[in-house]
């Protein structure tokens, strides 16, 4: 319905760029990135300012993970006359990604060219420093980040610390690692209170779900399965974040008779969310997947597997699909009651270490990031998850 409208609204308004980025990030969000590429060119051409829009273009496909579609409207945006310092930069995190590190560093160097006062160009060309062996030079470059004050630079001098703590931390300096940690997270606490409130609730209620449950209704939940044919060849790969997932995930998917899928939220959107609609707020989970309905649970099976394809860009086939996904491990028993017959892989690495490293990653701050601003709310999401 809402494409049905916004399709009828571009008739009316075909020059109407923001229209057209509008609907484009929202075919992207859907898994039809042809339509999404059809709507940005599209606004590309009718927009006043070809540079923005091949900028918006940009951030919308890195939005829904296209990053190779990113990448392609970031160059035709550099290409453009006088681009500025901040889409050098976002291309330079394009190619970071794709580890082009000397493409990225030239591009953020062109960046402090054009101004070196640009914040964000001063903590990406310290972590290019840092990820080319340079820890001590990264050091030297982001104290002048940090002793800023002004109120444009807050959010990327909290970066700026984290990034501060993996390069002393890289030189073996941990205290002082320790203490950058944790002035970039002093920063962001006065923010977190109702988020980790709202986390801490999480817990709870996971608390209750696994008291609750027993192996009679799995077994009747898999038995079951004879009502969704055809089976799947599918095994979720989850864990920890921070638990070795991906480098796992690379090995298996060199296997020919194997095809892996990053990181998606295609399962909570298309399997589990629909299993929700039509009952009470905070309804428990363990009631949610028991009265799901053989007809409801193949509908989630068919836009899981739909919308797999769309995003891998092909089905996978005979293959065995690996989606690898540890922010699904606190949603294993939504996956069995949808796929009763998939397998499960948990990834295993000290809780310490597990532990440690989320709490020295800068995320974005959200509702489960912000359990990681203390290490005891660090800790109590691990047990929690696990």
């Amino acid at each position: 319905e809402y494409f049905s409208l916004m399709e009828q609204s571009i008739q009316q308004d075909p020059a109407n760029p923001a229209l057209l980025m509008e609907v484009g990030g929202a075919y992207g969000m859907r898994y039809d990135y042809a339509a999404a590429e059809r709507c940005f060119e599209n606004a590309i051409l009718v927009a006043p300012r070809k540079s923005d829009a091949l900028v918006m273009a940009g951030t919308q496909s890195r939005g829904f993970e296209r990053y190779e579609m990113a990448r392609n409207y970031l160059e035709r945006a550099v290409k453009e006359p006088k681009p500025p310092p901040d889409t050098c930069v976002k291309l330079a995190e394009i190619y970071e990604r794709f580890r082009l590190l000397d493409q990225a560093a030239e591009l953020v160097d062109r960046a402090l060219h054009m101004d070196p006062a640009c914040a964000l160009a001063s903590l990406v060309r310290a972590r290019l420093d840092r990820l080319g062996g340079g820890a001590a030079e990264a050091e030297r470059r982001l104290l002048p980040l940090l002793s800023r004050s002004d109120q444009n630079s807050w959010s990327t001098r909290i970066r700026g610390w984290y990034e501060l703590g993996a390069a002393l931390d890289t030189q073996g300096r941990y205290d002082e690692a320790m203490a950058a940690f944790l002035k970039a997270k002093a920063m962001v606490l006065p923010k977190a209170g109702p988020l980790i409130a709202g986390q801490k609730r999480v817990h709870a209620h996971v608390k209750a779900v696994t008291q609750k449950l027993n192996a009679e209704m799995i077994g009747r939940w898999r038995a079951q399965g004879a009502d969704l044919q055809p089976p799947c060849r599918l095994a979720l790969l989850c864990g920890h974040p921070r638990s070795g997932t991906t480098l796992l995930e690379q090995v298996l998917d060199s296997h020919p008779d194997f095809v892996s899928a990053e990181e998606t939220m295609i399962f909570l959107r298309e399997g589990f969310a629909p299993l929700l609609r039509g009952l009470p707020a905070g309804a428990m989970m363990l009631d949610t997947l028991e009265s799901a309905s053989p007809g409801a649970l193949r509908q989630a099976r068919q836009n899981y597997m739909e919308c797999m394809a769309k995003f891998m860009g092909h089905p996978p086939g005979a293959r065995l699909l690996i989606d690898k996904n540890p922010a699904l491990t606190g949603l294993i028993l939504g996956f069995v009651r949808v796929f009763p017959e998939a397998k499960l892989l948990v990834a295993l690495r000290d809780p310490r270490d597990v532990c440690l490293s989320c709490f020295m990653q800068p995320l974005p701050l959200g509702q489960v990031s912000s359990i990681f601003l203390t290490m005891e709310g660090t800790v109590q999401e691990y047990a929690s998850v696990m």
